[in-house]
C-alpha cells in the first residue's frame, strides 16, 4: 500500500495545498479500495467480487 501510494500520488503530483493532497488521497484511496484487483479475491475488484 505504502509504496503504490508514494509511486502513483506523492511523487506523481506536486500539491498546492494540503486540500488538495487531501482529495487525491481521498480519490487515490476509493480506487485502491474499491475498483482495483486484489490478489486476495482471485484479481477481481471488490465491487465484482461482491456482485
Amino acid at each position: 500500500f505504502n509504496r503504490t501510494f508514494r509511486e502513483d500520488v506523492l511523487d506523481a503530483c506536486l500539491f498546492t495545498s494540503l486540500e488538495q493532497a487531501q482529495q487525491m488521497t481521498d480519490e487515490w484511496v476509493a480506487e485502491y479500495n474499491g475498483h482495483r484487483p486484489h490478489q486476495a479475491l482471485g484479481y477481481q475488484t471488490p465491487t465484482d467480487y461482491a456482485a
